[in-house]
């Protein structure tokens, strides 16, 4: 399965073993814990323990211009390219769907003096869900959709609303919780005390706060740093080795010019769709192109294209119970091994 990372690994081609089969021989003497590049949550506190200990309004006052909004700074701890960024928010039951379509989320860069600065990126609403309903308040789980390609440095999440509190009743604000009792999953952090602030005028204004809003921020780890120890290669023959095997299985009138296979540090960079080539179908028009490799033969096309299409980089399956069934990984990216595994090429139609 595509789960570890050879820190030190031998490899030599094997000569073709069937008229569909070419195998690759990989013997791994050293393992960590990295992933493939997948799409993950970088930044994830909804289990906060004490979530809606208050909220803040998120609106806009049109015949006083003025918008309130909420923002708060956050620590990119590694690099990633943002896709998806979902919310909790509190709307009036019957402006729910006018109220959460109403909204939307920025990404500004952090100046000098800890302020927001200019917007990075501008994420949409896309759909909502209900959580739950408290008297004529609904809270609802708010998915935002966009792109940005952030590096590692601090940030701030600004939410906005276009709904007009004083005529149409559509303002929103987000249930929030404390930042001393935030429960973390992902590599990325809200920064917690004063740096977190609450605008009401287009002039920003700010208030100190101590809390940060019930967020979800999805994207893909485009740099995952390097494991925080990487055993040594000193007495490595002198470790217990497992041999593991990585096959590529090219159907006949398939051909990959990048063996052997190399290591990039903790990565197994895998062959590009330039390095392969493949026999068009008949009848088809063009030739095919190389889309990536996955761990299922069956994987439907339509996903191995989005993937590549909106820069998502791997995919995984799993199972009803959580257990990881499947990996797909774009051509030429990069991948670890843990044990005996088939890669299969996925074309495009």
């Amino acid at each position: 399965m595509i789960a570890g990372a050879p820190a030190h690994c031998q490899y030599r081609v094997v000569k073709q073993l069937s008229p569909i089969v070419c195998v690759i021989i990989l013997t791994i003497t050293l393992l960590n814990s990295a992933e493939a590049w997948a799409t993950e949550d970088l930044l994830d506190n909804e289990a906060t323990p004490d979530a809606g200990v208050t909220s803040f309004s998120i609106q806009t006052d049109k015949d006083t211009s003025k918008v309130w909004y909420q923002a708060n700074r956050f620590e990119a701890t590694e690099d990633g390219d943002v896709s998806q960024i979902t919310l909790q928010l509190s709307v009036d039951s019957a402006k729910q769907n006018s109220a959460a379509a109403a909204t939307s989320v920025q990404i500004h860069s952090n100046d000098s003096n800890n302020e927001l600065e200019a917007s990075l990126a501008t994420f949409a609403y896309d759909s909502h869900s209900l959580v739950s309903t408290t008297g004529s308040r609904d809270d609802i789980r708010v998915t935002y959709t966009g792109t940005a390609s952030l590096t590692t440095d601090t940030y701030w999440l600004a939410t906005y609303s276009d709904g007009d509190r004083d005529t149409d009743d559509e303002g929103a604000s987000l249930p929030y919780s404390d930042l001393s009792s935030q429960v973390y999953e992902g590599p990325w952090r809200w920064v917690s005390g004063e740096q977190n602030r609450y605008s009401q005028a287009v002039t920003s204004s700010y208030t100190t706060i101590n809390y940060a809003p019930l967020a979800v921020i999805s994207g893909v780890r485009t740099n995952p740093p390097a494991p925080e120890s990487v055993p040594s290669n000193e007495g490595a023959d002198d470790q217990l080795s497992t041999p593991t095997t990585l096959t590529l299985m090219l159907p006949a009138g398939v051909q990959c010019t990048s063996s052997p296979l190399t290591a990039s540090g903790p990565w197994m960079q895998l062959p590009s769709a330039d390095e392969c080539s493949a026999t068009p179908r008949a009848g088809a028009e063009g030739d095919p192109t190389l889309l990536g490799w996955a761990t299922n033969p069956n994987l439907p096309v339509e996903i191995a294209e989005r993937q590549v299409a909106n820069g998502w980089g791997a995919y995984e399956t799993f199972s009803d119970d959580g257990q990881l069934t499947g990996v797909f990984i774009p051509a030429g990216g990069y991948a670890a091994v843990t044990g005996d595994t088939n890669l299969y090429p996925i074309w495009s139609e």
